[in-house]
């Protein structure tokens, strides 16, 4: 565990963060064999990532519920977030 200031952060044996700490938020970090992210927990809520390729192209909570999808073509066409009474649209 390493500490910056009020920052504190562990890193796996891949040297991928695993872990952090800041002003009372507690992040967790998941990856698969590629080395991508596919999980962050935040404070007990968890996030999935489910990729094509290597291109995340799907967020979900741990129910199943979309947080969030993405849209490609050469590049980012679309982002879409979404929350409990909202939805954000990028392009």
């Amino acid at each position: 565990m390493f500490s910056i200031g009020f920052i504190r952060t562990s890193y796996d044996n891949f040297n991928r963060l695993a872990h952090s700490l800041s002003k009372g938020t507690d992040t967790l970090y998941r990856y698969n064999a590629e080395d991508y992210r596919i999980q962050k927990s935040l404070n007990g809520d968890t996030i999935r990532y489910l990729y094509e390729a290597d291109q995340v192209i799907l967020e979900l909570k741990d129910n199943g519920e979309e947080v969030g999808h993405n849209v490609y073509g050469t590049n980012l066409i679309y982002c879409e977030a979404l929350s409990e009474n909202n939805t954000e649209a990028y392009y």
